[in-house]
């Protein structure tokens, strides 16, 4: 399995009801493995992605950090998790 590497492009499980999966770029690896743990730029799709939780102030940010990250598979989607890209079974 791939690890994360700094500039790769990821998924971001977004909190909220109905959690969004969004284009992330790692911009820093904590630890080693394909679970390391990792710092994101997270890329929203404008209003498309606004059940996302954002931080009071933040709410209409199109990009944001998210810090410490777990890694998370795509069909468990647990809420602030990555995972990678080429793993999606469907179009999220």
């Amino acid at each position: 399995m791939s690890e994360p590497t700094k500039g790769r492009i990821v998924h971001f499980v977004g909190h909220g009801a109905d959690p969004v999966h969004c284009a992330a770029m790692v911009v820093r690896v904590w630890g080693t493995g394909p679970d390391a743990c990792v710092n994101l730029c997270v890329f929203r799709d404008g209003t498309n992605d606004r059940n996302i939780v954002m931080p009071p102030g933040h709410e209409n940010d199109m990009v944001f950090w998210a810090t410490s990250v777990v890694r998370s598979d795509e069909d468990q989607a647990k809420p602030y998790s990555w995972h990678f890209a080429n793993e999606c079974k469907s179009g999220v």
